[in-house]
C-alpha cells in the first residue's frame, strides 16, 4: 500500500520497466535537445515532447476513447509505455511472465533510440574534427593541434611547456 493505494506487482521485477523508461526518456530527451544553444531552448523542446506524451499515455483520459492514429503517435513516447506497465503490472498485478512481449518490445524501442543518440554522437564528432582540420589547413598546419598527455600527468598542447593537472595556477 503506497498511500491508500494498492501495488500488485513484485516491486523488484517492476524496476525493470522503470529503468527502461528512464532510458528512453533520457535519449528522446538527448536527441530532442541536442542542438539547443543554452538550456532554456532545450526545455522548451523538451516540453514539446512531454506535454503530448502525457496527454497520449492515457494518464488524463483512456486510450480506447482516441482515433488510432494518436494511439499509435503515443506509443512512440516512453511514457505511454511507462503507464502501460503500471496499469498492467502495479495495478492489475499480472506477472512478469506476461508482459515480456511488451517489455521485448520496450527494450528494442529503447536499442532504437540508444542507437540514434549515438549516431548523432558519431555524427557531430565526425563534423567536429572535420572543422578543426579545415580551420588547421587554413593556418598552413600539417595537423590539428589537439591536446596530448605529458609524463608528468599534465596537459600540453603541442609545442607549449606542460602544466600537470594537480598544481594551482599561481599569478
Amino acid at each position: 500500500m503506497f498511500g491508500g493505494g494498492r501495488f500488485e506487482a513484485n516491486p523488484i521485477l517492476f524496476i525493470i520497466p522503470v529503468v527502461l523508461y528512464v532510458f528512453g526518456t533520457v535519449c528522446i530527451n538527448v536527441l530532442v535537445a541536442w542542438g539547443a544553444a543554452h538550456p532554456g531552448i532545450a526545455i522548451g523542446r523538451m516540453v514539446m515532447i512531454l506535454m503530448p506524451a502525457f496527454v497520449l499515455s492515457g494518464a488524463v483520459l483512456s486510450r480506447s476513447l482516441f482515433p488510432p492514429l494518436a494511439i499509435q503517435i503515443g506509443d512512440f513516447f516512453p511514457f505511454v509505455w511507462m503507464y502501460k506497465f503500471l496499469r498492467t503490472m502495479g495495478l492489475r498485478g499480472a506477472p512478469l511472465q506476461e508482459m515480456l512481449p511488451e517489455l521485448g518490445s520496450m527494450l528494442l524501442y529503447v536499442g532504437v533510440l540508444s542507437l540514434l543518440v549515438i549516431a548523432r554522437a558519431l555524427w557531430e564528432k565526425q563534423k567536429l574534427a572535420k572543422q578543426t582540420a579545415g580551420t588547421a589547413s587554413e593556418k598552413g598546419l600539417p595537423h590539428p593541434v589537439v591536446p596530448a598527455s605529458t609524463t608528468g600527468g599534465g596537459l600540453s598542447m603541442q609545442g607549449a611547456p606542460s602544466a600537470p593537472m594537480h598544481e594551482p595556477i599561481k599569478g
